[in-house]
């Protein structure tokens, strides 16, 4: 019976063992599998993190491709991309030019001297936005110049597609950044200027010229309600660029209530502007 007894304890011994070993093992299966899922899940994300660093190559139309169809229609519509500008420092030179024609006769020298100042600022406010803005249709295309420069672009060697294709979105951007700034302070400098040149006559002149010189001031703030083109094109881009951002979703990990150190695998969905 003792021997029995022994053999029985043995037998039962060894099947435990082989049975932790088999639960041991197949602990160490599934925590490889939870590895191998993680570090894929984990690729994947950061993939898809990477990606959206950069949203110049997600953005539709690209900064390239708006650069190119804004440089084919530039030629035909350059005389008229500054022409609330334009029609501002016109009004200007014309109540310039009134005010010059009929001086005050009974006010006295002072005011004659006033008014002789007050008709030449605002005649050479007016010629200056004239002919800047007349100069600027004749020979600055800036789209033209900077998709002829993205063309030029040299490609490195041993340089990735990514690195390749987010230099090229970059200089266009460039090239559409550039004279959006120009227009954003052409445009504050075009009301501050013929605003203040208006003003000066109407404090100046007759009742005639005042009422001019009021209409001039008004057309001052053209440029304003009518943007500029330049500027409208760029800041359109920005806010394509800016909607890439959301909705994102993505796969990852959140932890569970109760349980230290346990997390589960969630679908998380972020709003991002």
């Amino acid at each position: 019976m003792f021997e029995l007894h022994s053999i029985r304890k043995t037998f039962l011994g060894k099947i435990k063992d082989r049975a932790s070993s088999a639960t041991s093992r197949g602990g160490i299966i599934l925590d490889v599998l939870r590895i191998q899922f993680l570090a894929l899940l984990i690729s994947s994300q950061s993939h898809a993190t990477g990606e959206l660093l950069y949203p110049e190559l997600h953005v539709s139309p690209s900064a390239s491709d708006r650069l190119r169809m804004e440089s084919e229609a530039e030629a035909k519509s350059n005389w008229s991309r500054h022409s609330a500008i334009q029609v501002s420092g016109v009004m200007t030179l014309v109540s310039g030019l009134y005010a010059n024609a009929n001086m005050p006769e009974k006010d006295g020298e002072t005011a004659l001297n006033d008014a002789r100042w007050a008709s030449k600022g605002g005649i050479a406010v007016g010629l200056f936005w004239v002919g800047l803005t007349t100069a600027l249709a004749a020979g600055y295309e800036p789209y033209q110049d900077g998709y002829k420069a993205l063309r030029n672009l040299k490609v490195k060697k041993g340089e990735s597609k990514m690195a390749r294709e987010l230099l090229r979105e970059r200089m266009a951007e460039e090239a559409l950044g550039k004279p959006a700034g120009l227009a954003d302070r052409l445009t504050l400098l075009s009301i501050v200027t013929n605003l203040g040149a208006s003003i000066y006559i109407m404090t100046t002149t007759g009742l005639e010229g005042q009422v001019l010189a009021g209409f001039s001031a008004m057309a001052a703030f053209s440029p304003l309600i009518f943007p500029h083109h330049w500027s409208e094109v760029y800041y359109q881009h920005e806010t394509y660029k800016k909607r890439i951002y959301g909705p994102v979703s993505s796969l990852g990990f959140l932890p569970i209530r109760n349980s230290a150190g346990r997390v589960a695998p969630a679908l998380m969905v972020s709003l991002q502007f």
